[in-house]
């Protein structure tokens, strides 16, 4: 409203009707005080409604201004349209109905008080022509405006709906998890007992029984992965510690699995490099990308992990030889629980938690993860870590 007041005043200072512009000054007055008073009531006390009343006040200040300047600025009841959208869009059929009458009030009201009414079909065009095309608009504005709040609606209760969902699914893990994994310790806690009692070679059993176990530890590792998820990872705890040396085992430990799928794993460059992060949970982030290339690999195919130093990063990469990311996949592989098409069509096995688990990891490192397709084939994930831990996550734990 004031900034058209302000065009009014340059409007009427480059005319021949310079003598307008204190009337228009002081309507831009009245208006900027209305502004002001109107900062003081306590609207989020009152019904909502009531709030209508500022608008009703913009209406009758442009009345009187028109009535004003009637004969020298005949646009001026355009500006109608600031408080007509407002009305249209904020206060439903009531504001429609209030911003007609007003567009009408301010275009007629100087023929009331003058008495000089249209006397032919055209100049009667001339004065409705104005609030005619404003009520149009403010009637559009009023549909749009209902159907935005009702899609607003209808996002407000999917959105509801999915919480409930996450919070049922964050339930269910938590407790399937838990009555999951004390039996489950318990069974692991007897398979130390057999295998420090009972010669495995000499029995025969050794080699089934390492397959017991392992897969043990692996279910076990699983239900621990989820009670994670549906707690939350404590924060970790950083030391500096030597991240090449947590790269070596985690390529030893991961050699076995490598072997029985048929996929040569190595190091293609490893430097000497000292960062400040939590062991345990950098050596998980290691464990579960090489397991994920080698589990997303073929026979034959090749693993490579290399870590160098780029200013102040070290850049972990995991490049292998596998199926590669399909393209849609590529913003989803970090989601929780997310498996790919192409995973499922192989049927190979896993939970989707992996490089979830990973991501979350290098987050609360101050790090960053991407994914890529490598040439010719396969994918490279890789991980930057500061070497340094930022000023900010320092401040914050301290």
């Amino acid at each position: 409203m004031l900034g058209g007041i302000f065009i009014l005043v340059l409007i009427s200072l480059g005319s021949k009707v310079a003598s307008d512009v204190p009337n228009v000054l002081g309507f831009g007055a009245i208006i900027l005080l209305a502004s002001a008073l109107a900062l003081f009531p306590p609207w989020h006390r009152l019904p909502r409604g009531s709030l209508i009343s500022v608008a009703v006040v913009d209406v009758l200040i442009l009345a009187m201004l028109e009535t004003e300047l009637f004969g020298s600025q005949p646009g001026l009841s355009v500006l109608v349209l600031i408080p007509t959208l407002w009305l249209a869009f904020s206060f439903g059929v009531p504001g429609v109905i209030v911003a007609i009458l007003g567009d009408y009030l301010v275009a007629l009201l100087p023929y009331a008080l003058s008495g000089l009414w249209p006397a032919t079909p055209d100049t009667w065009g001339d004065a409705t022509m104005v609030p005619a095309v404003v009520s149009a608009v403010g009637v559009a504005v009023y549909v749009t405006a209902r159907h935005i709040q009702k899609q607003r609606a209808q996002l407000t209760r999917a959105y509801e709906r999915l919480e409930k969902a996450v919070d049922s699914r964050d339930e269910f893990l938590q407790t399937i998890s838990h009555e999951l994994r004390t039996p489950l310790t318990s069974m692991m806690g007897y398979l130390e007992v057999i295998e420090d009692s009972v010669d495995l070679e000499q029995e025969g059993i050794a080699e089934p029984f390492a397959i017991v176990e392992r897969n043990g530890q692996r279910l076990l590792s699983l239900i621990n992965a989820l009670i994670m998820e549906a707690h939350g990872r404590p924060a970790p705890v950083r030391r500096p510690e030597i991240i090449t040396d947590l790269a070596e085992t985690a390529l030893e430990a991961a050699r076995p699995a490598a072997a029985r799928a048929g996929v040569a794993v190595g190091a293609s460059q490893f430097d000497p490099l000292t960062a400040e992060v939590d062991a345990g949970e950098i050596a998980e982030v290691f464990n579960e990308l090489l397991s994920n290339a080698i589990k997303f690999n073929h026979s034959g195919g090749t693993v490579s992990l290399s870590i160098a130093r780029d200013d102040k990063d070290a850049v972990i990469r995991v490049v292998d030889s596998g199926m590669g990311i399909p393209v849609d996949d590529r913003t989803h592989i970090f989601d929780r629980f997310f498996r790919g098409p192409a995973a499922q069509r192989a049927v190979i096995a896993g939970s989707g938690l992996g490089l979830s688990t990973v991501k979350t990891i290098v987050d609360s490192h101050d790090g960053r993860i991407v994914a890529t397709n490598a040439q010719p084939h396969g994918t490279t994930i890789e991980v930057r870590l500061p070497l340094v831990i930022p000023r900010a996550a320092v401040l914050q734990r301290s």
